[in-house]
């Protein structure tokens, strides 16, 4: 019977594949101020225009937030790690 406990080798594993998804995923989100100049100069548009689109996905994270936690409650932690990997692979393709 595998040892699933806090310092168990399956807890690091997890911990490391969590670590990188977040380092991935997370890394679009601050990345916005950097490139938000030349989005305004390439298309044209005031800094509110051009802040729309990251402004849309941090609602996104907010009620995905409640969905996906809602997942948790009834499903336990797996299902909304995988949806959440497969919707971070699915972004990335």
């Amino acid at each position: 019977m595998p040892d699933h406990g806090a310092d168990s080798r399956y807890a690091w594993l997890r911990l490391a594949a969590t670590l990188g998804l977040m380092t991935i995923g997370s890394a679009a989100m601050y990345v916005v101020a950097v490139v938000l100049p030349a989005v305004q100069a390439e298309f044209g548009v005031a800094r509110a225009d051009a802040s729309l689109p990251y402004t849309l996905l941090m609602v996104g994270f907010g009620l995905g937030g409640v969905l996906l936690g809602r997942l948790v409650v009834r499903f336990g932690v797996m299902l909304p790690v995988l949806i959440g990997a497969a919707g971070l692979a699915s972004g990335f393709a």
